[in-house]
């Protein structure tokens, strides 16, 4: 800016005098004479470091709330399409199958919507979990059931076939979908995902 001789702003990140490091608006104008030089320069600094933090709040919400939608989507548009496939020829079988995975991913679709459109009441610690007793390895079996069905990845999964826990299952499985979708993501070329479920120390792992 000072060496083009023009108006601007850019940010920055500066330390203030405690120590903290602050991100700040810095704004300049020239003052130039009847021949256009300049004569001096006249600038602010606005503290803009609130909102910084709420724009990476945003954009992490956003980041987070599309990770997490599209899992449900998928795997809904992967039940229709098989659907569609065989509609001309259905089978006792196969259709209430995919009917049932098609309600399960409507169904976590719907509370991730309900999360989303009610997100101040997360930020304000009031969201609560619904505890039940269930199956811990038929979760991940249904949880996982997204990516076998797009069959680029191996999901194995191994462990306690009966082991039961006691939680929210909805959260187990938001976590659990994250866990999955970031190992695809950090390690693309490994195809086979492994998943084991055993208890330890009264608590299931």
């Amino acid at each position: 800016i000072l060496l083009s001789g023009e108006s601007g702003e850019f940010e920055t990140r500066k330390r203030r005098r405690d120590g903290d490091y602050r991100w700040h608006l810095a704004r300049l104008q020239p003052v130039k004479n009847e021949d256009g030089e300049v004569q001096m320069w006249v600038g602010t600094a606005t503290d803009i470091h609130e909102l910084k933090n709420l724009q990476q709040q945003k954009d992490d919400f956003i980041s987070i709330a599309s990770h997490e939608l599209k899992t449900p989507i998928t795997s809904l548009k992967a039940s229709l399409q098989l659907l569609d496939r065989i509609k001309d020829t259905p089978s006792a079988l196969t259709v209430p199958k995919l009917v049932t995975q098609a309600n399960k991913s409507l169904d976590r679709l719907n509370v991730l919507v309900e999360d989303l459109l009610n997100v101040s009441r997360l930020n304000q610690g009031q969201i609560h979990l619904h505890k039940t007793k269930f199956n811990l390895m038929d979760l991940v079996n249904d949880t996982c059931q997204y990516i076998r069905i797009e069959n680029v990845y191996q999901v194995v999964v191994t462990g306690e076939e009966a082991l039961q826990a006691f939680a929210d299952a909805k959260r187990v499985e938001q976590v659990l979908v994250n866990f999955l979708n970031n190992a695809i993501k950090y390690a693309p070329a490994s195809k086979q995902i492994k998943i084991n479920v055993e208890k330890k120390d009264g608590m299931a792992k």
